[in-house]
């Protein structure tokens, strides 16, 4: 039997939330598409990463950047090159990286619909459950 997705990354999709929802503690001004641009970003640097070619010029807001900041953290902890903190085998792959900032991203997307902020209100409701 085939593992779910969200199951086989839980621990990565988890720590990236946790990282999304310390920076709109941090700056409750963000909103939804501050998200998603900074996930975006960090796909696109993944991406160009992966396949060996020029890192992409990533132009974010002040408040983006913290957030960016915080997310690349630890999408580098579990891309196990965190000297500080050794991952072992636990450390994923650059592509699985890149899936799980997908992920992410659709969820953030699928909410967009329901308002400015509710993807990050979705996730204060899980964090302080």
């Amino acid at each position: 039997m085939t593992m779910k997705f969200e199951d086989q990354y839980f621990g990565v999709l988890r720590a990236i939330e946790e990282a999304i929802h310390a920076s709109d503690e941090q700056v409750p001004e963000l909103a939804d598409f501050n998200v998603a641009k900074v996930l975006d970003g960090l796909i696109r640097l993944y991406t160009a990463e992966e396949r060996a070619k020029r890192d992409p010029k990533l132009n974010f807001s002040s408040r983006e950047s913290n957030l960016a900041e915080r997310v690349k953290q630890i999408c580098e902890l579990h891309l196990g090159r965190d000297a500080d903190v050794p991952i072992g085998a636990a450390a994923i792959t650059i592509t699985e990286m890149i899936a799980c900032l997908k992920r992410i991203r659709r969820s953030v997307s699928q909410m967009g619909g329901k308002g400015r902020r509710s993807y990050l209100e979705f996730l204060t409701e899980f964090f302080n459950e």
